[in-house]
């Protein structure tokens, strides 16, 4: 495995540090939740390369993310959530123009302030 470069914001090395403790459990699932949110490009790429690994090792990880170009880089498959299920399955068919479109209007038509919350029709 690689360095991951010079040391970043206190939330970087946090990132780094909980990779290291999953690295250490090898478990056969991974949550992560934003996991490059809070370190440099360079590492969000050596990180993105474990993830794969962990791909080729057959372990299943589940990643929220909203950077949608490392999810088709990255993520053989896709659950795109707009407060409910718009599509899953392989991420090339789940990340179309299409649903990426009914996902933005729905998450736009929720709103906790709003006195009569409606779906907007996608």
């Amino acid at each position: 495995m690689k360095c991951w470069g010079q040391a970043g914001t206190d939330a970087g090395q946090f990132q780094r540090v909980l990779f290291a403790r999953l690295i250490a459990q090898d478990a056969e699932l991974i949550l992560l939740d934003e996991p490059f949110a809070a370190v440099d490009w360079r590492t969000s790429e050596d990180l993105l390369h474990l993830v794969e690994s962990w791909h080729r090792e057959r372990r299943t990880v589940a990643a929220v993310l909203h950077d949608l170009d490392q999810v088709r880089a990255h993520f053989p498959d896709t659950l795109l959530i707009a407060r409910e299920c718009v599509a899953w399955g392989a991420t090339p068919e789940v990340m179309t123009p299409a649903n990426l479109l009914r996902a933005r209007h729905m998450s736009e038509a929720w709103s906790t302030e709003a006195e009569d919350c409606r779906r907007v029709p996608a």
